[in-house]
């Protein structure tokens, strides 16, 4: 199995991106936000892979960090949820509004997303809500010794920014504008982002 892989950039399709390592292009299918962010090919990338074999495909799916690869691991766990919808999924929403819709069961956020009904929504809620209620506490916690954790809303309004069209640099440059609050939302820090845009 491939764990990750680092190299560079060859080139990026609408749904994958190729990568190139020591001479072999690795085709890569990676969530649709990290391949907006992607404009120039021949930097060096490294991602996080699962490698999924069936009897009629090899593929490499490819995540920026591990944590992404781990929740995308426990949404192909549950019945229905394929590694291609699997990757829709976690492309969909950005990651802590995902892992939040499916802690507070909010189905009709679920259902918005392509390829998920209602009954596969409910499974996900049913078999996931626990386990992401636990990964959001440790990664919103950690001992009085520990390096503190990085603001996971920062990359998920980085995140949300590009896909409503924005460059990555834009993006960024508004996140770090604004003013980090204990109760802001994403979508309240999304609101800030974009009227720090609109100067």
């Amino acid at each position: 199995m491939i764990g990750y892989l680092s190299g560079r950039l060859y080139r990026v399709n609408q749904n994958s991106l190729i990568v190139d390592v020591g001479g072999v292009g690795y085709e890569v299918l990676c969530p649709k936000n990290y391949l907006l962010a992607l404009t120039e090919t021949g930097v060096e990338i490294t991602l996080e892979i699962y490698t999924h074999v069936s009897e009629n495909a090899f593929q490499l799916f490819g995540f920026k960090t591990v944590r992404e690869k781990e929740i995308f691991q426990k949404l192909i766990s549950v019945s229905g949820i394929g590694p291609k919808l699997g990757l829709t999924v976690i492309s969909a929403l950005p990651l802590q509004e995902l892992l939040r819709a499916i802690i507070d069961e909010d189905l009709p956020t679920l259902t918005r997303i392509s390829g998920i009904g209602k009954k596969t929504g409910e499974r996900l809620i049913v078999e996931l809500k626990d386990k992401f209620r636990v990964d959001v506490t440790l990664h919103s916690t950690g001992a009085a010794n520990d390096a503190p954790v990085p603001d996971a809303r920062i990359s998920d309004v980085t995140s949300a920014l590009i896909n409503l069209g924005y460059p990555l640099f834009q993006a960024r440059r508004a996140v770090n504008d604004i003013t980090l609050e204990q109760g802001d939302t994403v979508q309240s820090l999304i609101k800030k982002s974009l009227l720090v845009l609109k100067k």
